[in-house]
């Protein structure tokens, strides 16, 4: 889980390497956060969604890009939580599955899988690529369980 204060402007970076050493890997880079939930499909599929707020917004320093064989690429983003935002979020990030729990202005000593009613294993395509996440030193990170 991600903890940020409310009414707060933070940054993350997410750094793309293709490791292939002939095909190109297309990254779209729209990133949403909002309210979420695990819903399951006809036919037994689940499928993580995410109800944009305007409480709070993401947005990218750049709007699509193509990995080139054997190339990385970083890709910031600029997550902005107004002054009434505080409450439970997930953050959806283009290939980092399953979407990242925010936490705004809420003690993280009090949050548990409970206050992320939808967290759990949820299912994720595989990549063309890899990636790693870095966060700035405003935004604390804290491990909670999947509920069992």
């Amino acid at each position: 889980m991600l903890s940020i204060a409310p009414n707060s402007s933070v940054m993350m970076c997410m750094t793309y390497e293709n490791h292939s050493d002939s095909h190109y890997a297309n990254v779209s880079v729209g990133a949403l956060i909002g309210l979420g939930e695990l819903v399951t499909l006809q036919g037994g599929v689940k499928e993580f969604q995410i109800t944009p707020t305007a409480k709070m917004q993401v947005v990218a320093n750049t709007s699509s890009v193509t990995l080139a064989p054997d190339s990385t690429l970083v890709i910031g983003y600029t997550v902005d939580s107004g002054a009434g935002a505080a409450g439970v979020y997930y953050l959806s990030i283009p290939g980092f599955c399953p979407p990242l729990p925010i936490s705004v202005g809420l003690s993280v000593v009090n949050q548990t899988a409970g206050s992320f009613p939808s967290l759990g294993p949820v299912p994720c395509p595989p990549q063309g690529y890899s990636y790693i996440l870095s966060l700035g030193p405003e935004v604390r990170v804290s491990y909670i369980p999947y509920a069992q």
